[in-house]
């Protein structure tokens, strides 16, 4: 894995163990291996900031992917309590369409 593989040397591949030879990222963008954004929080010159790969989220990021991930944990106690029923069935690609969205931007 070269520097420029955007999980060199990252707290998740720390975390889960892995090293950063077992990184993958440059197999596949969207799937199993695909890019996960680093978030982490910062102070920028007006206060605290949410990072997003060192960056700051807006607000409305921020709040796109608190969202996101409100709908997919509603849809998980769904699945849980009901099966995959019809509903989770319609609900579950948007959530996580969704989902994708929020943290691509």
């Amino acid at each position: 894995m070269s520097k420029e593989c955007p999980r060199y040397g990252s707290s998740l591949l720390r975390k889960t163990g892995c090293t950063d030879a077992d990184c993958k990222c440059t197999e596949s963008s969207s799937g199993p291996g695909g890019y996960v954004p680093e978030f982490s929080q910062g102070v920028c010159a007006d206060g605290a900031a949410i990072l997003k790969d060192g960056q700051p989220m807006t607000v409305e990021q921020i709040l796109s992917a608190l969202r996101a991930l409100a709908f997919l944990a509603e849809i998980k106690a769904h699945k849980d309590k009901y099966g995959k029923d019809e509903w989770y069935s319609d609900a579950q690609p948007i959530a996580w369409d969704q989902a994708k969205e929020a943290l691509s931007t």
